[in-house]
């Protein structure tokens, strides 16, 4: 009997571990994941209208992203979508279609479509970000491009930003 009792004390044991480790990382997973909806088409071709893509919220610091990552933040009640172009320090310009990036002209994660929109070289500040939808183009939606990023709505605040996409 106390050999039967002590086999049945190993399995609640383990059961219970089990229940608490599954616990612990639905928890991790909760927090540091999320599935958000893509309200419209200023990332088109990368990201579709109504389409779901999941976020990593760890990320949200300038020193963990790189030109081109997609980052998802908040502009009033709305989730918005960009790509970033600059990070903190940099300077950047848009001229006669270019973005250029500390001098250097940035091409390959540009869609192909042309950069409208002029935007004399600013400074990016520190904790901040300079993001561009994908869908530059003012005729290839019925919104203006500039009203989804940083060329209308200036740098986005780390502050603001909600995690990086993943793909």
């Amino acid at each position: 009997m106390a050999q039967l009792l002590g086999i049945l004390r190993v399995y609640v044991t383990l059961g219970i571990l089990s229940l608490l480790g599954a616990t612990a990382a639905w928890v991790a997973f909760s927090f540091s994941w999320n599935s958000l909806p893509s309200e419209d088409n200023t990332m088109a071709p990368t990201l579709q209208g109504s389409q779901i893509f999941r976020v990593d919220k760890r990320v949200r610091r300038p020193d963990q992203l790189r030109h081109g990552d997609l980052v998802a933040y908040r502009k009033d009640d709305r989730i918005m979508v960009g790509r970033v172009a600059g990070l903190p320090g940099e300077t950047l310009s848009i001229h006669k279609g270019a973005l250029k990036v500390n001098g250097d002209t940035l091409q390959e994660f540009l869609s192909p479509e042309v950069t409208e929109g002029e935007v004399p070289e600013i400074l990016i500040p520190r904790d901040h970000l300079y993001v561009l939808v994908d869908t530059r183009a003012e005729a290839s939606y019925r919104l203006n491009p500039q009203e989804y990023d940083s060329r209308g709505l200036g740098p986005i605040s780390c502050a603001r930003l909600i995690g990086k996409l993943l793909r």
